[in-house]
């Protein structure tokens, strides 16, 4: 009886090794393909270089709010956790949304949105 619960124990710590071995490679993997930790500073106006108040930033992926415009328009973004892949998104009332790659975002970026 103690060889085949010290051999059923063995199997699970295999599985157990296996499983968390797994888990490790899968986010290694994931922090690969993250942006690197910068903040970026943006700019939202609409067609006549108007900045706007409440554009929201929404990350398309998992459908978070990343952040919003200010008064003039402006808004940092905090890429830590983005994906190369990502998209942002950027609703307003009264105009179309506009998205952009996180990897074509640069510091001093102006978004400009179109009235529909």
């Amino acid at each position: 009886m103690k060889k085949r619960s010290l051999k059923g124990m063995m199997n699970r710590i295999i599985i157990y090794s296996v499983t968390i071995l797994a888990s490790f490679l899968f986010c290694w993997r994931e922090a690969d393909a993250q942006v690197q930790g910068k903040t970026v500073c943006l700019t939202v106006t609409d067609g006549f270089s108007a900045p706007l108040y409440g554009v929201y930033v929404v990350d398309t992926r998992c459908r978070l709010l990343v952040t919003a415009t200010d008064e003039e328009g402006q808004c940092e973004v905090l890429l830590k956790g983005l994906l190369v892949g990502d998209t942002l998104e950027f609703p307003c009332l009264v105009f179309y949304v506009k998205r952009v790659a996180v990897d074509s975002l640069h510091d001093g970026m102006v978004i400009e949105l179109l009235e529909k």
